[in-house]
């Protein structure tokens, strides 16, 4: 070796035809026979891998070596992306039986079959080939393929062995070696994907329905390679179990799972749950039996269950040939069948699979199930129409009533004038309490007194059991709106609540002292004081003042008045409803009185707080 490096120091020296002559000699030193080129695609019987050493396919998309994962010391024959960064091992050869040192071989003997030994271990794995080949030789298609094949032929008539034969974990990088889990599909007449925990279904795609598994919308005949070259990572697209309902069997013979509903497991139509004190604890294990056993007569119908995974297909009956009708008519020939379906998803929907004794693993999924139908007593359906009519009819009447009561307890109402003003209308509810003589006395109030920091009255209607008033329209709402909503409050600095404070005190002093007819308002709160577009503000709503004479300062009441309806004066504080009292005076509308043991009277100082 040190000989070597010193010819290619003093090669320098050579004339430029002898260098070439002398690179053109070292590069074969790497191509003789028994090993690889780095341009090759394909072994034959006489060449071998080795550690450092690759096959790439033939575009140079997939690459075949010796690789240890993560931080292992075990090596590995597997194949992964040749151009991605991130080593993705899409097969692995010896997972179950991995190589101790670095010393692994790959060839093909003598026999035509391939074979990865060790120094120190001896064989490690092979292929089984039956076919005896003359000249057998090993090549990486760029579909991520091992062949092992006749060189004689190109066909898949000369194929050997193939790898895609034997598909192995390409997940879990950093441990290749089998888990507890395995995934297959189950190739009887109604092929499903499935994956078992150990010897236990614990999960299962659904049959296969002609364009995808009936449970696995999301996993079709066409695959998904999500690389993110942005990103330079691989995106997940899917994976399962999705969620608790995906659980093979989860809800027993006979149950559905519908994710959404608490609990998430049902009985079918017809059944009833085997144990029901299990069933209740959430222990579903047990399913579901018929209510009343079939007579094998007459009385039986199907019912269709729609958007749902098709059950277990393990006992079942499949036919391309019949149609959805003539599956019914042989189901319900058959006492033991119990649900039918096509077998064929596509288009319309075509073929029969017919379902025997117990229906297991069926769940609900909205936008990509099928539809079943299931054989029922007829009383039954009877029973689920009436019931479906009932609750059609219940809803129907309770969106009709919420809408009577959402126009009739609607007090205001912003709307325009005929003149284009804009209005807002105040419609008296039946239920309010506010009687004739409240209602003329607001009017009246109104009606007399004027101020700007007292709502205009527009107008005014009486007609049988309606009371409206009419006042100017206040863009803004009230003042809770702005108070109590952290978001609007922000809108405010100190000096517009200092000029609401002081607008509101204005309004009150004129009803106190300066108004022709002297009042108390008894009700002011946040709600009740109403912001214009220039946020100025407004007291409206006078049904519950009392009003006095001369020098009067109070009066004697028997006359509740009304309630803040849990608004909080302050954060952490409700606000108190305003109880039954004997005396009113201006005091009323500005003091925090305590007028018993349990409750106390908030005025002016409560918004001003």
């Amino acid at each position: 070796m040190i000989q070597f490096r010193t010819a290619m120091l003093v090669s320098w020296h050579y004339k430029p035809m002898e260098v070439l002559w002398l690179i053109s000699c070292c590069a074969c030193l790497f191509c003789l026979p028994g090993r690889i080129c780095a341009v090759s695609h394909r072994i034959s019987r006489s060449q071998t891998l080795i550690d450092g050493e690759s096959l790439a396919s033939e575009e140079g998309t997939f690459e075949l070596g010796f690789f240890s994962p993560g931080s292992s010391i075990h090596q590995y024959l597997g194949i992964w992306y040749k151009n991605i960064p991130i080593r993705t091992v899409v097969w692995v050869a010896n997972r179950k039986t991995p190589i101790k040192d670095r010393t692994g071989v790959f060839t093909i003997n003598s026999t035509g079959s391939i074979v990865v030994t060790s120094r120190t271990s001896g064989d490690i794995w092979s292929t089984n080939s039956f076919k005896d080949a003359k000249s057998p030789a090993l090549q990486l298609l760029d579909s991520g393929d091992l062949i092992l094949r006749d060189e004689k032929g190109t066909n898949s008539d000369f194929y050997l062995w193939k790898s895609f034969h034997y598909p192995s974990d390409t997940l879990n990088s950093d441990d290749p070696s089998p888990g507890e889990l395995r995934n297959g599909i189950e190739l009887h007449e109604f092929p499903q994907a499935v994956i078992w925990k150990a010897t236990k279904k614990y999960f299962r795609s659904g049959p296969w329905n002609g364009e995808r598994f009936s449970g696995a919308p999301e996993l079709r005949v066409d695959p998904r390679y999500l690389w993110v070259e942005a990103d330079q990572a691989w995106k997940l697209y899917a994976s399962v179990p999705r969620d608790y309902c995906d659980i093979y069997d989860l809800c027993g013979a006979n149950g559905v799972c519908v994710i959404s509903d608490s609990p998430v497991c049902q009985c079918l139509e017809g059944f009833e749950p085997k144990s029901p004190d299990s069933w209740n604890l959430m222990d579903w294990s047990e399913g579901c039996i018929l209510s009343k056993p079939f007579s094998c007569q007459s009385k039986e119908v199907f019912f269709k269950f729609s958007e749902l995974k098709l059950p277990n297909t393990t006992k079942s009956w499949v036919t391309g040939t019949r149609n959805l009708q003539e599956c019914r008519e042989a189901c319900f020939k058959n006492c033991s069948c119990m649900a039918y379906s096509n077998s064929d998803g596509r288009g319309q929907g075509s073929g029969c699979v017919l379902w025997f004794h117990e229906l297991l693993d069926i769940r609900q999924i909205p936008n990509g199930g099928q539809d079943l139908y299931i054989r029922i007593e007829a009383s039954k359906q009877a029973g689920i129409h009436v019931v479906n009519s009932i609750l059609i009819s219940l809803i129907t009447v309770a969106v009709l009533f919420g809408l009577v009561l959402l126009c009739y307890y609607l007090s205001w109402r912003n709307t325009k004038a005929r003149d284009g003003q804009e209005i807002a209308v105040k419609r008296l509810s039946k239920s309010s309490g506010q009687g004739l003589n409240e209602f003329k006395n607001e009017v009246k109030l109104i009606a007399k007194l004027q101020h700007r920091n007292l709502v205009k009255l527009v107008g005014s209607c009486i007609d049988d059991e309606e009371k409206m008033l009419i006042y100017e329209y206040m863009a803004n709402g009230s003042l809770d709106s702005f108070v109590f909503d952290q978001t609007r409050r922000k809108q405010f600095g100190w000096s517009k609540f200092f000029q609401i404070i002081d607008g509101i005190a204005i309004g009150l002093l004129y009803l106190h002292q300066d108004s022709r007819l002297r009042s108390i308002h008894r009700d002011l709160k946040a709600s009740n004081v109403l912001l214009d577009a220039e946020l100025n503000p407004k007291i409206p709503d006078f049904d519950l003042a009392r009003t006095f004479q001369g020098d009067q300062c109070g009066d004697n009441t028997e006359r509740v008045i009304g309630t803040l309806h849990g608004e909080c004066g302050w954060k952490g504080h409700p606000s108190h409803p305003r109880r039954q009292t004997k005396y009113v005076g201006r005091g009323s509308d500005v003091e925090w009185r305590e007028y018993t043991t349990t409750a106390k009277t908030t005025w002016f100082s409560e918004v001003l707080l």
